[in-house]
């Protein structure tokens, strides 16, 4: 399996890799696009490919054709209906996401290229990633005036996330994202990750083991796809205070 961009925002930009001239994946023309996402306007379609590509809409829910063909498949979560497609001609299978451990990948890539969305999202994730930890640390909940107080000022003990041990439990496109943000914090960051490969982010101590991470870590991200229940994926959360 082979990993591209993909997101909504940019799917114009997948699309636009499929250029006669650039990929031999067309067969003929129009090259047709069966897309469980949506249509040419909700793929932002780049204007000049409009009249070489032809984008079909397939909601997962609905029928397929008997005498359906296509050249790329434009797939989504949590249908059957991919296997299906899949065998239609399809020369590219394209995973709108990132997690593939439901899908049956040697099925979908028999034959084909099979790519998915890593690290598309990567920035926002990582942002809304620091975003919970912070709100660990400031007590954001505590801190909120909702109401008039019986008396001022309302003082509330803060954390901080400077000279602290934060843990990030996977070093992908997404933990390598928040490893950069945590850099400005004055966090000690400590990494684990399945393989041997170095940090690219120089401030990051990687470890071996689970225990080792988690060992004085004030918080955890943790950002590894099956890191420990199958389909887990962005989930921060308290260590230890």
């Amino acid at each position: 399996m082979r990993s591209t961009v993909g997101c909504l925002s940019i799917i114009g930009d997948v699309v636009g890799a499929l250029r006669p001239s650039e990929v031999s994946l067309m067969a003929r023309a129009p090259l047709r696009i069966l897309s469980q996402f949506g249509d040419a306007e909700t793929l932002k379609l780049p204007a000049d490919l409009r009249e070489r590509v032809e984008v079909l809409y397939l909601p997962p829910s609905e029928p397929i054709p008997s005498d359906l063909r296509g050249d790329v498949l434009l797939m989504t979560f949590g249908n059957q209906a991919i296997y299906d497609l899949a065998e239609r001609g399809v020369k590219w299978v394209h995973f709108i996401g990132t997690g593939v451990n439901a899908f049956d990948v040697p099925r979908l890539s028999r034959g084909r290229v099979f790519t998915n969305s890593r690290g598309s999202v990567a920035v926002p994730i990582s942002e809304w990633v620091l975003a919970t930890l912070l709100h660990h640390e400031k007590r954001l909940d505590e801190v909120f005036v909702r109401e008039k107080p019986a008396t001022w000022p309302v003082r509330t003990p803060l954390g901080t996330l400077y000279e602290r041990r934060v843990a990030i439990l996977g070093l992908g496109a997404i933990g390598e994202n928040v490893a950069r943000r945590l850099v400005p914090f004055g966090a000690h960051i400590v990494a684990q990750r399945n393989t041997d490969k170095p940090s690219r982010v120089p401030e990051v101590k990687l470890v071996k083991s689970v225990e080792a991470l988690i060992d004085g870590a004030l918080q955890l991200a943790r950002v590894r796809p099956q890191a420990v229940n199958p389909g887990s994926d962005i989930f921060p959360c308290r260590v230890r205070r």
